[in-house]
């Protein structure tokens, strides 16, 4: 397996495991759906195709947006940095249940990456911090959706 696999199943065992997403969301004040460790992905696929398959939300999709291999490391095959996407999307009939939803998934899943700062595996670290965008809710299929982004840094190195 290449390092970019390794690095998105990594970020996926973090997010289904014991102190995962369904851990930070019991943790939350909000009563939430039950949420799934099926229900994280390790796919890079559009909302609209992803509406054309049957799907079960809220979804969570982990994909590289990013690698740079930088050769920061003078004799390693490959080093540098990559961004790990983590995207959620709610749906739901109403504006504030899509919204509730997006931001408890959110909040739920920084408070994950907070506990998992280190080595993720061997020649991936995560230092901390993250991005996150918040997509305007849109109509999706017969309900509304929301697209969530949480952008994350990784450091690579592979000898």
């Amino acid at each position: 397996m290449g390092i970019v696999t390794n690095a998105a199943l990594a970020l996926q065992s973090m997010l289904s495991g014991e102190t995962g997403l369904s851990w930070a969301l019991s943790e939350g004040s909000s009563k939430m759906p039950d949420f799934s460790p099926t229900d994280i992905r390790v796919e890079n696929i559009s909302v609209d195709v992803a509406e054309k398959s049957p799907i079960r939300y809220p979804v969570v999709f982990i994909y590289c947006e990013r690698f740079t291999n930088t050769q920061r490391e003078k004799f390693a095959a490959v080093s540098g940095t990559m961004n790990l996407a983590i995207e959620i999307r709610a749906s739901g009939n109403s504006v504030s249940a899509v919204s509730d939803q997006a931001l408890a998934h959110a909040e739920a899943a920084m408070k994950v990456l907070d506990c998992h700062k280190g080595n993720w595996a061997e020649g991936i670290q995560y230092c901390g911090g993250y991005e996150v965008s918040f997509q305007q809710i849109k109509r999706g299929g017969t309900q509304l959706i929301q697209v969530t982004k949480i952008s994350v840094p990784l450091q690579i190195c592979q000898r």
